[in-house]
């Protein structure tokens, strides 16, 4: 599972030489690595075959974490670039 902590707990400062450059890195790892689980998740199940209650949880954990990562991944954007917290809605 990708990591889910969150890495950033406020703006980043561009004002840090070589620390700035590591922050920034961070960050774009952390869109990246989201960029699979954001894919994966809009793509769906392509069921061969009748799905087995297994596989429609394992689909659902799939979809969870898949939800997860990126909220955190969002949350660390949003804190990096702002020094903000945001809320999702549903």
């Amino acid at each position: 599972m990708e990591d889910t902590d969150r890495h950033f707990t406020k703006m980043l400062f561009c004002g840090e030489g070589d620390r700035t450059r590591q922050q920034i890195a961070l960050l774009h790892e952390r869109i990246e690595g989201a960029i699979p689980y954001l894919g994966g998740s809009q793509q769906g199940p392509q069921w061969r075959e009748q799905p087995s209650q297994e596989m429609l949880d394992r689909e659902k954990q799939l979809t969870d974490e898949a939800t997860l990562v990126c909220e955190q991944v969002a949350r660390d954007v949003a804190k990096a670039l702002t020094g903000r917290e945001i809320e999702f809605l549903e």
